[in-house]
This record gives C-alpha cells, sequence and structure tokens, in this order.
C-alpha cells in the first residue's frame, strides 16, 4: 500500500487533474510531471499505472489528434511534427500516421484550403502563386502538392478574369 501524501500519490494525482482537462500523451506527462519536481521513479511509476488502467494510451491519443487536425485542415507535415511536439515516440509517430492519417485525401485537403485563401490574393499572378504556396506550405502540405494546387489557383483564377 502506498502511503498517503506520498510523492507518488501527489504525482498521481496531478496527472489524474490533467487528464481530466484533456488527453495527454506519456510524453506530456512524463515531462509535467517532472517540471513539477516529481522523481523520475515516480513519474514512470504513475505513467505505468495510468497506462496499465487505459488512461494514457499513446495510440488512441494519436488517433484523436489526428483526427482533430485533419478536420482544421492540416496536411502531413504538420500533422507529423504536432505528433512529436506532443512528445510521442517516433514509432508511435510513425505507426500512427500510418494508420490512421488519410494521405490518399491530401490532394483534396490542400484544394480545399486553397479555396479558403486565395481570395485575399490580388490578382498578380507570381505573387498570388507565391502567397498561396506558402499558405499551403504552413499548413503543412508537401512542396510538390503546394506548388500543383497554388498553380492551379492562380491560372484558374487569371482565365476567369
Amino acid at each position: 500500500m502506498i502511503p498517503e501524501n506520498s510523492d507518488y500519490e501527489k504525482a498521481y494525482k496531478k496527472a489524474i487533474s490533467l487528464l481530466s482537462r484533456r488527453m495527454q500523451s506519456c510524453g506530456e506527462i512524463r515531462q509535467k510531471l517532472r517540471r513539477a519536481g516529481y522523481s523520475v521513479d515516480d513519474v514512470e511509476t504513475v505513467v505505468e499505472k495510468l497506462r496499465e488502467s487505459g488512461l494514457l494510451d499513446d495510440l488512441v491519443f494519436a488517433k484523436t489528434y489526428i483526427e482533430e487536425l485533419v478536420r482544421k485542415g492540416y496536411g502531413y507535415n504538420r500533422v507529423r511534427q504536432s505528433l512529436f511536439n506532443k512528445r510521442l515516440a517516433k514509432e508511435d509517430i510513425e505507426n500512427s500516421i500510418s494508420l490512421y492519417y488519410p494521405m490518399e485525401e491530401e490532394e483534396m485537403r490542400a484544394f480545399e484550403q486553397a479555396k479558403k485563401h486565395i481570395h485575399r490574393y490580388d490578382s498578380d499572378s507570381s505573387n498570388s502563386r507565391t502567397k498561396l504556396y506558402a499558405a499551403l506550405n504552413r499548413l503543412g502540405y508537401d512542396g510538390e502538392i503546394a506548388t500543383k494546387v497554388s498553380g492551379h489557383f492562380v491560372d484558374t483564377k487569371e482565365n476567369q478574369e
């Protein structure tokens, strides 16, 4: 039995409090507990207990987070970087993306994002193409897709004028 008010129990309560606000990755919980001053042993014990109880699952977290980012219109590169920033293990990132990221829809999502951005740019084709490319790139779309999509929209816009 773990004594009440032990560092482990405090770390566990802190982790539960963090999880009550939003889903977290194991890496995020580790980082936040370590920053709060808990020992590596206590942190690892807490993370393991949470994993065993099903309250902490990096693959479930990654699936949910990927779906959220895709809904927001982010591309593969931005999704991958965001998962890394959430302190997921590299192997978990690769597995999650291969399982849950709809790569076959990447170009279609880039077109949807371009539709939202194209009205912001003037009719100067080279300037519009560059700005749209940059916007798609910031959203995490691959350079090849951003080039194709920005070229299509700028050419279409020029033909309409």
